[in-house]
Formats: structure tokens, C-alpha cells, sequence
């Protein structure tokens, strides 16, 4: 679990921060408030931005992949997207969802198995909010294939017909494909109908200019919408589900 494997080596080494590897790779853990409040408030000074390989070579122009300049961007996007009447938005397809969820995963069931269908309302309104995706058969199909991706992201990493990582590589070029479909249709919408458009991530990103007037290109939607959903798929439902102590 996660949980011991941070305490484990919080008790052994330090309770602030201590180093260990992770995916192939020496990384330094830090513990607590201060440790955060170091890292995010040093980002381009003292730290940069980085992922994993297997991250990286999955979502090249994500994100997750980038520093600097493309990170800037990224973050006029979040603004964009977080404005006021942007989360008032948000706030109602929110509750829209969640009672839908409610309805239709935990009423009348006598025992709710809760870590898999908070994985699968998170991924679902992480569909609803970032792409307007709302077809629930289609978006368990998106949810099958993002667990492959995922299966493949936390193993070996090695490219070999068989493996998991390869198999996620394949995966991801298929959701590339698909969402590449309805990255052209909403394009096409904004310039046919350019006055109603669907204020979500994916309108953001296509609309979001960097300070050269420079938009992001079809490839960088995609891996950082995939990236996004990736992030909505899991690392949110972990989030949610990890065990606490109540101060007593």
C-alpha cells in the first residue's frame, strides 16, 4: 500500500524528507506542509517540472513532458478555465452528475463496493467537465482503455509486443485516434458557430493563446486532455479513498 511505504521510510530515515526510487529513478520525498510549500513555491527556481520516461514517452506534448514556456501556457489554460462563471458552470454539471451517479451506482444496493465506482464517477465527470463527453456506455469504454494505459505506466517499461507498456502504447494511440475526432468537430464548431461554444477544457485550450498569440497545436490538446483524464481516472480516486486518521 502507499501509505506504508511512506511511513515505512518516514520512520526509518525522516519524517520531513527522504530519498528512494520510483519507476527506475532516485527521487527525494518530501513529507508535510513545509516540504510542499518549498516545491510549489520554488517551481523554475529551485525545482522544475518533470515525469517519468514512461510518462513522457506516452504524452510527449503534455504537460506532463514540459517546462518552462509550455508549463506558463498550461497554467493561462487552468485560468481559463477556473474563471468565475466557468466554476458556476462546473459547480451545476457537478451536481447534475453526482445525483445521476448517486441514482443510478448506490441507491437500493444493500452493499456498495466504493474505491471502483468512485474511480468511475471521478472518470466520469472528469468527461463531463474537460471534454462534454456524457454517453455513459461510452465513457466505460474510455475507462477500460485508460486502465490499460494505466496498468502500463506503473510496470517495466519495455516497448515488447506482450508487455503492459507496450500494450498501454497501443492504447494510447488508439484514444489519440478517437479523441483527434472530436478535437476537428469541436474546431469546426467554433468556427462555424464561434458564439455558443461548450466552455470546457477542451474550448480552453483551443482558445488559449501564450503572450506570442501562439495556440496549442491538435498533438498538445490531446496528450494534455489524455494526461488530464489520466489524472481523473486515478490519481483523484486515490485521493478520495485514501485512509486518514481523525485527530482524536
Amino acid at each position: 500500500m502507499p501509505e506504508k511505504f511512506i511511513k515505512d521510510r518516514m520512520q526509518k530515515y525522516s519524517s520531513l524528507v527522504f530519498k528512494t526510487s520510483l519507476i527506475g529513478k532516485p527521487t527525494a520525498v518530501f513529507c508535510g506542509a513545509e516540504g510542499n510549500k518549498f516545491l510549489f513555491s520554488n517551481e523554475n527556481k529551485a525545482v522544475v517540472t518533470w515525469s517519468p520516461s514512461p510518462l513522457q514517452n506516452l504524452f510527449p506534448s503534455s504537460i506532463m513532458a514540459s517546462t518552462g514556456h509550455d508549463t506558463k501556457r498550461m497554467r493561462k489554460v487552468f485560468t481559463a478555465f477556473f474563471k468565475p462563471e466557468s466554476l458556476s458552470r462546473c459547480v451545476g454539471t457537478m451536481d447534475v452528475v453526482t445525483k445521476q451517479y448517486l441514482q443510478t451506482e448506490w441507491e437500493n444496493r444493500r452493499e456498495v463496493k466504493v474505491f471502483p465506482r468512485v474511480k468511475n464517477y471521478t472518470f466520469s465527470l472528469a468527461c463531463s467537465l474537460f471534454t462534454s463527453i456524457e454517453d455513459p456506455i461510452y465513457i466505460s469504454k474510455l475507462a477500460t482503455e485508460f486502465n490499460v494505459v494505466l496498468k502500463g505506466i506503473i510496470s517495466f517499461p519495455l516497448n515488447f509486443p506482450g508487455t503492459r507498456y507496450y500494450q498501454a502504447i497501443r492504447e494510447t494511440d488508439r484514444l489519440r485516434k478517437e479523441l483527434r475526432v472530436l478535437i476537428e468537430q469541436r474546431k469546426d464548431g467554433l468556427s462555424k458557430r464561434p458564439s455558443s461554444p461548450k466552455h470546457d477544457l477542451f474550448w480552453c485550450m483551443l482558445t488559449t493563446a501564450d503572450e506570442n498569440g501562439q495556440f496549442m497545436t491538435v498533438n498538445e490538446v490531446l496528450d494534455n486532455i489524455l494526461a488530464l483524464l489520466m489524472g481523473g481516472h486515478d490519481t483523484t480516486n486515490c485521493a478520495i479513498n485514501f485512509p486518514y486518521e481523525v485527530p482524536s
